[in-house]
């Protein structure tokens, strides 16, 4: 399983308290880093991340920034997430191009749970 998506990183100066981010919440409830990086390229860039580890577990994507509230702007646009699911290399793959259209092939036992922030 893949997780793709396209990112717009905004940083301003140089604040080592102002980060962008990309974690999760696995099966268990623990919360899990899959990138942290601090950016001012104003260029969208795609991303990818191997998501195999988390099969058949429901999990909550968490996408951001954390700025610590000074005079510099920080700031990440998202957009186009999707996740790529393979079950194996004879099977069909399927792309997301929508978090609330992502479905899983019918009888294939994968359970996608999706939540969108509050």
């Amino acid at each position: 399983m893949t997780l793709h998506l396209w990112l717009y990183p905004i940083g301003e100066g140089e604040d080592g308290a102002d980060w962008h981010y990309i974690g999760l919440t696995d099966g268990t409830g623990n919360y899990r880093s899959l990138d942290h990086w601090r950016a001012d390229t104003r260029a969208w860039e795609r991303r990818e991340y191997d998501l195999s580890a988390y099969r058949g577990q429901v999990v909550t994507l968490y996408i951001g920034t954390q700025n610590d509230g000074d005079d510099d702007t920080a700031a990440l646009y998202v957009d186009d997430v999707g996740l790529t699911v393979c079950e194996d290399v004879h099977s069909q793959v399927r792309r997301c191009d929508a978090l609330d259209k992502c479905v899983a092939p019918e009888g294939s036992g994968i359970e996608l749970g999706i939540e969108r922030g509050r």
